[in-house]
């Protein structure tokens, strides 16, 4: 690899395509875990039961059951946000690894 101006520029696009690649894999990561974290808690909440004396039985609690489907389908969005940032993150790394071959190898 030559030094020369042009070959600063192209490592400092590599250097920007990379900074951006583990941008959106740290959101993707974050969105996901709180998704998952969430979509599980919800579903967690909305199948609890207690034992009700009155009835003497288990019955489950309508508040409980909304706000669980709402925390599960939160969890949800946040999940599908993820996911578009994942795959921004893996064409940025493709994008990364070709300009790397590219800048080693200029015949290509």
């Amino acid at each position: 690899m030559k030094n020369g101006q042009s070959n600063e520029i192209r490592l400092r696009e590599i250097l920007e395509i990379e900074r951006r690649r583990k941008s959106n894999l740290v959101m993707g990561v974050g969105f996901g875990g709180i998704g998952l974290l969430m979509i599980t808690g919800g579903v967690e909440l909305a199948s609890q039961k207690y034992y009700d004396e009155r009835y003497r039985k288990y019955v489950t609690n309508p508040f409980g059951q909304i706000m669980g489907g709402l925390i599960a389908a939160l969890g949800a969005i946040d999940m599908g946000i993820s996911a578009p940032l994942f795959v921004s993150s893996i064409k940025n790394k493709r994008k990364r690894d070709n300009k790397i071959l590219e800048l080693s190898d200029p015949q290509l």
